[in-house]
């Protein structure tokens, strides 16, 4: 068999190393019968793709749940609580700003000294904001709180207005944008920010759990009713979705579904030899961020009967929840089980710098470890004191840090009830006072 010479097998080894590295440089790309689909019609290489180039166009979409089902819908078709806020955190720099146009996952955001497109990922709405009104059935805008009061305007479907109040079966509004105009709206008519939400704080209260609104009326999670004209603050549901339009079979406009996640695609065009028209992502980002595996949703923990709950004194979206265990979450979002404490019911409550304390359990790095605050030896031996006899069982009924390194604690004893206050600025509480007694 004749050799071959040294100089043609270079010329071999080039050619080869040269088509692979063309081929390392135009990779394999999946394309779709349309952007629709949910499976790929195959595979051609990108240069293939983009020398047939014919249009490109953006597509933002949802993946929403709703009893065991699941639809992919475009963004358009749902509302989250980011579309019905009006003042927002940007959690990149600090900032606080009003939204001012809306194309998901882009908003724009007028801050102090600017007005900047910022993508969704960065905005979290501000528990002091009522939010926008967003309108679902075209109707009247009146100048007054009144059926028969005249009109200045006609409210269209989809438009928004910022809320500034409620007065009975209406909602205050005004613009966002030019003309500007103030009036009233039907609440029945609109989608509000509250409809997201998970806790509600009316006027001189504290936070408490809520379940949904019923017209002009906020039913709690204790099923008791509050005249949303008494809405002071909210927290939203990230993952709460309501429909714009009606989707798939029995899904009719305002009904609610879990958001799952979101994808902003670009999708290209393309003819291809032997497939004829095809579609291909060219650039794909999440545009809603999935809930951590192993973790509880909002919805999941609203259903639990509650004992107790917490919500941190300056992050609105970090909440403890005690509910046949104790439940905790630092995005408002994903909650986990703090499996230390079995099933256990215990009051639970936050320090001012975000300390976590769970019965007589303290924790000072966002509930990875907890250490004792008390020893029942000296609550006992000062209830015994005072009252000349040994107290029965003990147990924490009530916590409360109102102070720096202070901490209420109510005990009950079976035969009457104490209130105590100690520091824990060195940890471990020593020095017991009795506030009162029951």
């Amino acid at each position: 068999m004749p050799r071959l010479s040294s100089g043609i097998l270079i010329l071999a080894a080039a050619f080869f190393f040269s088509r692979l590295a063309e081929a390392s440089f135009s990779p394999a790309v999946s394309f779709f019968r349309s952007p629709q689909s949910l499976f790929q019609s195959g595979q051609a290489r990108m240069d293939d793709l983009e020398k047939n180039q014919k249009s490109m166009q953006t597509l933002n979409f949802y993946w929403v749940k709703k009893d065991e089902r699941k639809l992919r819908l475009t963004a358009k078709a749902v509302s989250r609580d980011l579309d019905l806020s009006f003042k927002v955190l940007n959690t990149a720099t600090g900032k606080t700003g009003f939204l001012q146009r809306f194309e998901p996952p882009w908003y724009q955001v007028k801050y102090e000294t600017e007005i900047r497109w910022t993508p969704s990922d960065q905005l979290v709405p501000v528990p002091d904001d009522l939010g926008l009104a967003l309108v679902f059935q075209t109707h009247p805008l009146r100048k007054e709180a009144q059926w028969k009061d005249e009109s200045t305007h006609t409210a269209l479907s989809q438009e928004r207005y910022q809320v500034l109040g409620f007065e009975g079966k209406f909602v205050k509004v005004r613009s966002i944008a030019n003309p500007l105009l103030e009036g009233y709206l039907d609440i029945s008519m609109v989608l509000l920010k509250v409809d997201f939400a998970s806790f509600v704080m009316p006027q001189g209260k504290s936070w408490e759990p809520f379940l949904h609104r019923d017209g002009s009326e906020l039913v709690m999670k204790d099923k008791t009713r509050l005249p949303i004209e008494k809405l002071a603050s909210i927290i939203t549901r990230p993952e709460a979705g309501i429909l714009n339009q009606p989707a798939g079979d029995n899904l009719a406009a305002r009904s609610t579904v879990e958001l799952e996640r979101g994808e902003w695609v670009q999708w290209v065009e393309s003819d291809l030899k032997g497939h004829g028209t095809v579609f291909w992502k060219k650039n794909e980002h999440n545009i809603l961020q999935a809930r951590e595996k192993g973790t509880l949703s909002t919805d999941d923990v609203m259903m639990k009967e509650f004992f107790q709950y917490a919500v941190h004194p300056a992050k609105s979206e970090e909440a403890l929840v005690s509910a046949s265990g104790i439940f905790y979450t630092q995005d408002g979002k994903s909650w986990r089980q703090l499996t230390t404490f079995n099933q256990e019911n215990l009051p639970v409550a936050f320090g001012p710098g975000g300390e976590l304390f769970v019965g007589n359990f303290r924790s000072a790095d966002q509930g990875k470890t907890f250490q004792p605050y008390l020893r029942w030896e000296d609550l006992t031996g000062l209830l015994e004191k005072r009252r000349k006899r040994t107290p029965g069982a003990l147990k924490i009924s009530e916590v409360k840090v109102e102070e720096a390194n202070k901490v209420q604690i109510g005990i009950d004893t079976g035969a009457w009830k104490a209130w105590l206050v100690g520091s824990v600025r060195y940890g471990l509480v020593t020095d017991w006072k009795i506030l009162k007694e029951q």
